[in-house]
């Protein structure tokens, strides 16, 4: 008889260990209790030896449908279990109580129970449940001492269980930001904070601590994570979240140390990626993103039902790739790789044909939530997605703005800056970013109401570096001077404006204007009788005067080095002057 399958880590687990898992698939549940006992006592032994959590999932008939061991992922399990099935899962810490993702996790996926059993030196110690009822409360119960004991509990659930979700009731994670400041970096906590609630969490409190150098188990001292293991009782934490990448040995020594969900700043800006990716591109860069940036991971896994439940550092593209092996997740990579090549080549055709047409290209960059989307929407008169948010927008938005009879400008809106980004999504986002690489001008728009802005400035600079840009022209803007109250005049190193207002953009435009040559003045003396010049004068020049002789007429115009090359193609050399009116 061919074997079922089990999900998950099974890396390095005794071929002995996993035949005893095996046997699950063949034990049928009793209708009355909440599973058989000898499955209770399977994966009590079983996590025991091996450390990890073992997941079981039964359908209505007692039947074992899915078994999984460690993490596993909720997108991976939804499509392959019944509606009312009944999941159990060990906690080889010894404590049975039902964690917050736990309950998250019975939230999220269209199962009818919940249970989870604390195990310790292959026995079971307890026995915890919950079920959501018709009001959408979560009902615990517990302890009990095994699944012998569950009649009661199964009645409840089958009297007053529903599968029925909404969406407004999952439960929003607790998290505890932590960062270190040594003399190479500096922690950005407020920074951390705003990016925790952009991913929907809420941030209860934040640690700090001062060292020489980040700490190589536990990123900070041994006395801080005993710290964090109070603070994580006494706020109800579901998760910590670090202000710099961790190693996989870090995460391992965090999580064994502190049985909560460890995530680091990079996956946390990936997880707000993969929230706001919307096109078809963006969702195929942040995926790459995501499983560049799991796959050294891999092997860290283990021990924690987190990514069954979802929330912080679990959304996106990458979720349901987590029970993967290493080659089937390095065949994907490859093909996002070859799918992101045939996207970099049709942008590259793109700026090609903008380049053959002779559009000047004008870049909008800077950090995230400066108000790029915003000055975009108010010079080309458009409405992108704008929001005061960090990452609001991840794809790239194209307007063009046509200033007088000249040639039109194309201006793009590219993906916020952040430090620490991640290198995995800088990567990703190669062929965006080219748009910035070749732009003929650049706007870096700063945020004028941020105290940290010269610190953002840098950071975009190095991020900007670090892509290759070479634009011969970047031009300062300070953003938000109508919440700045005093500023100092608009120079030429920078230009201050108010991309809500309108204040100081006209003076930005013109600046864009002189360096694009779209204006460009010049005197054209056109005979009479070439009069479909005169008509194309007409149409793509503004005209500032006009003179007449008996054999041609002078044109004071204004208008792009394009045109003015097109008009002296078909006229003699000195036709064309460039003295003012």
């Amino acid at each position: 008889m061919k074997k079922q399958e089990i999900s998950g880590n099974t890396n390095g687990m005794k071929r002995s260990l996993l035949d005893e898992l095996q046997l699950i698939f063949d034990i049928r549940s009793d209708k009355d209790t909440y599973t058989n006992e000898e499955i209770e006592q399977i994966i009590a032994y079983v996590s025991s030896q091996v450390n990890r959590e073992i997941v079981v999932f039964i359908n209505n008939n007692g039947i074992v449908e899915q078994l999984a061991v460690g993490d596993i992922s909720s997108a991976s399990v939804s499509d392959k279990i019944s509606r009312g099935s009944r999941c159990l899962h060990t906690h080889p810490s010894s404590d049975g109580h039902l964690s917050a993702i736990d309950r998250n996790t019975l939230i999220k996926l269209p199962i009818k129970a919940m249970a989870s059993i604390g195990v310790s030196l292959n026995h079971v110690i307890d026995f915890y449940g919950a079920y959501i009822n018709k009001e959408q409360e979560v009902i615990e119960v517990g302890p009990i001492r095994s699944v012998k004991y569950t009649q009661e509990f199964m009645d409840e659930i089958n009297t007053f269980a529903t599968t029925s979700r909404e969406q407004a009731f999952i439960h929003t994670e607790n998290v505890i930001a932590v960062g270190v400041t040594t003399a190479k970096s500096k922690a950005n906590l407020d920074e951390l904070k705003e990016l925790i609630e952009t991913a929907n969490g809420k941030c209860v409190y934040t640690l700090h601590q001062n060292r020489d150098h980040i700490d190589n188990t536990y990123y900070v001292g041994k006395g801080k994570v005993t710290e964090l293991s109070h603070l994580i009782s006494q706020y109800k934490a579901d998760t910590i979240c670090f202000d710099d990448p961790l190693t996989i040995n870090q995460m391992r020594n965090l999580q064994e140390q502190l049985d909560v969900k460890i995530v680091d700043r990079s996956t946390l800006i990936l997880d707000i990626f993969a929230s706001r990716a919307h096109s078809k591109d963006g969702k195929l860069q942040v995926e790459l993103a995501q499983l560049s940036h799991l796959l050294p991971q891999l092997t860290g896994k283990g021990t924690s039902l987190s990514r069954l439940g979802g929330g912080i550092g679990t959304r996106g593209p990458g979720e349901s790739k987590l029970e993967t092996d290493r080659r089937h997740i390095l065949r994907k990579i490859n093909f996002l790789k070859k799918q992101l090549k045939e996207v970099e080549i049709r942008r590259r055709h793109l700026r090609e044909n903008r380049k053959s047409n002779d559009v000047f290209l004008v870049a909008l960059a800077g950090y995230t939530n400066a108000g790029k989307s915003t000055l975009l929407n108010y010079i080309t008169d458009s409405d992108v997605f704008a929001k005061d948010m960090l990452f609001a927008t991840l794809d790239p938005s194209v307007r063009k703005l046509q200033i007088g009879k000249g040639q039109p400008m194309v201006f793009i809106d590219t993906v916020g800056f952040i430090s620490k980004l991640p290198h995995e999504l800088i990567e990703a986002f190669k062929s965006t970013l080219e748009e910035v690489i070749e732009a003929d001008v650049i706007i870096h728009v700063l945020d004028g109401a941020s105290s940290n802005m010269e610190a953002q400035r840098e950071v975009v600079y190095e991020i900007l570096d670090q892509i290759g840009v070479k634009s011969p022209e970047i031009i300062e803007v300070v953003n938000k001077t109508d919440i700045m109250g005093e500023h100092p005049k608009s120079s030429k190193e920078r230009i201050y404006v108010s991309a809500l207002t309108g204040e100081g953009v006209d003076n930005l435009l013109e600046v864009i204007t002189d360096l694009s040559g779209s204006k460009k003045v010049c005197k054209v003396n056109v005979p009479y009788d070439k009069g479909k010049l005169i008509s194309y004068i007409h149409d793509h020049c503004d005209i500032l005067s006009e003179e007449f002789s008996d054999t041609y007429t002078s044109f004071y115009i204004q208008t792009s080095k394009k045109v003015i090359k097109i008009i002296a193609s078909q006229l003699p050399p000195d036709s064309i002057s460039f003295d003012k009116p």
